[in-house]
């Protein structure tokens, strides 16, 4: 039990009491998390791997299975704020799965210009970035975008099926927002 104490002149008073069995344990490489959606379904999120510079990945699972070309595979792996989650007991940790070795998968990522439009697609793989261009060439246009997702936009994609960060959906809402000018 923690008690922590208040500054009153030059007296302490006792503020609050609290049982540190309510502590959270934050999810390490390798655990399962549980992702409950509002509709009473649940997926698996599975800590692939932890990046120092950019943090966290996860894939996310109907069911837990060994392969990426399973049914059961949704998408990931992505990057994830997982520790909010948790901490708030939106998601928990369930268990633990021995992963292979890391292979970081190929993202983009874009350099925006004025009006948001970008002006430099890049292709990052591995440790190396490549300068695409103003264009992305077809064979690169299905890569996921080296994006922050918020456990929001992980339910909300895991839900409706759609990327809202793809090179089609961004696309898209530049096209729609040239057009509105």
């Amino acid at each position: 039990m923690r008690i922590q104490f208040e500054l009153v002149g030059k007296y302490f008073r006792r503020l609050v009491r609290e049982d540190l069995s309510t502590r959270v344990n934050l999810p390490k490489v390798g655990d399962i998390i549980l992702i409950c959606l509002h509709d009473g379904h649940y997926y698996h999120g599975v800590y692939e791997y932890y990046d120092p510079d950019a943090g966290p990945y996860i894939s996310v699972w109907k069911s837990l299975t060994e392969t990426y070309d399973s049914p059961a595979f949704v998408f990931g792996p992505v990057l994830c704020g997982v520790n909010p989650p948790v901490r708030s007991k939106r998601w928990r940790v369930v268990g633990t799965k021995t992963l292979g070795r890391w292979v970081r998968p190929d993202y983009l990522a874009i350099v925006p210009g004025a009006g948001g439009h970008p002006t430099t697609w890049l292709l990052l793989h591995g440790s190396k970035c490549t300068d695409l261009g103003r264009s992305i060439p077809s064979e690169f246009q299905e890569l996921e975008m080296a994006v922050v997702w918020s456990a929001e936009l992980i339910e909300e994609r895991i839900q409706t099926g759609l990327n809202v960060y793809s090179y089609k959906a961004l696309m898209k809402q530049i096209t729609a927002r040239e057009s509105q000018l």
